[in-house]
């Protein structure tokens, strides 16, 4: 999924974004890192196709260690 496809512009191809039901997200906990930006994209845009097509797409997140939140 690339900017344009996920803002509507530039050539799109939906037809990969339709098969995808299922996202699962290992390392989680690195969303505090520098990577984290790059996961919370990825899930923003998905999120934004699930609402413009009305597909379903689950997200499972998975991490090893959890700080301790208060």
């Amino acid at each position: 999924m690339t900017r344009n496809t996920a803002c509507g512009g530039g050539q799109s191809d939906d037809s990969l974004q339709k098969l995808v039901q299922l996202i699962i997200i290992d390392e989680v906990h690195l969303l505090n890192d520098d990577r984290g930006a790059v996961i919370e994209t990825v899930v923003a845009r998905s999120l934004r196709f699930q609402e413009t097509s009305g597909q379903p797409v689950r997200i499972v997140a998975l991490s090893a260690t959890l700080p301790n939140y208060q």
